[in-house]
């Protein structure tokens, strides 16, 4: 849990000077004065998450997908979306991923075993406050932040989300590589993220907070 982690702010303050012009009152002043600073910080932040999480319709879904690897078909119905792969490994960008409270995105995967790469090219961070699922493997990826807002639901086989980068060729060939690349994206997590028995469920971002529920059992959960 590293997100919004005041001390890391209080720590870079300066100790008091014994020389002339200063006091305890002083730094005591200035500390005070950087906390408050932090805190402010604090509650801008968790307001911008909310705001993120407020400002789409109920019925919204991912937008301009476009399959680059692999073969699959997209569809959509009302607010309802439906992936259908029909080989082992897939990649779509997407220029957006976001889900409505109310809307629900589904990939039919051949089996468990099967992978799809669901890569953000847009600039603004995805908002899963509806369902997601799948019965193999999803990755999904948005250097800009990924928010999974209360009531969210996530249902695979196996689940990524990470703001950090994979190569294409990586993840065809399964070797599930990130590198940071430069990305700043933070993951929030007040949903539930589910993986199938033996799946595993990982959020991968410089900076990770989870306060929902993830579960995966007699798999593997990975925060980092």
């Amino acid at each position: 849990m590293q997100l919004f982690v005041i001390d890391k702010a209080t720590i870079l303050i300066p100790p008091p000077r014994r020389g002339r012009g200063s006091s305890p009152f002083l730094y005591r002043l200035r500390r005070n004065r950087a906390l408050m600073r932090s805190l402010a910080l604090l509650v801008a932040l968790l307001q911008s998450v909310s705001a993120v999480a407020a400002e789409i319709a109920t019925g919204t879904l991912p937008k301009g997908g476009s399959v680059t690897a692999g073969q699959a078909s997209i569809t959509s119905n009302g607010a309802s979306m439906t992936i259908n792969q029909s080989t082992r490994n897939s990649i779509i960008n997407w220029q957006q991923f976001n889900i409505g409270s109310q809307a629900q995105v589904l990939f039919n995967q051949p089996d468990t075993t099967s992978a799809t790469l669901n890569r953000v090219l847009s600039s603004d961070p995805s908002r899963i406050l509806g369902s997601l699922s799948a019965n193999g493997r999803l990755f999904l990826i948005n250097p800009s932040g990924i928010v999974f807002g209360a009531g969210s639901r996530v249902d695979a086989g196996g689940f990524v989300a990470s703001t950090l980068n994979m190569n294409d060729d990586d993840f065809m060939a399964r070797r599930y590589r990130f590198s940071r690349s430069g990305a700043t994206g933070s993951i929030l997590n007040q949903g539930t993220l589910s993986a199938a028995d033996g799946g595993f469920i990982a959020l991968l971002a410089p900076e990770v907070r989870n306060e929902g529920v993830i579960k995966a059992n007699l798999g593997t959960v990975a925060l980092a």
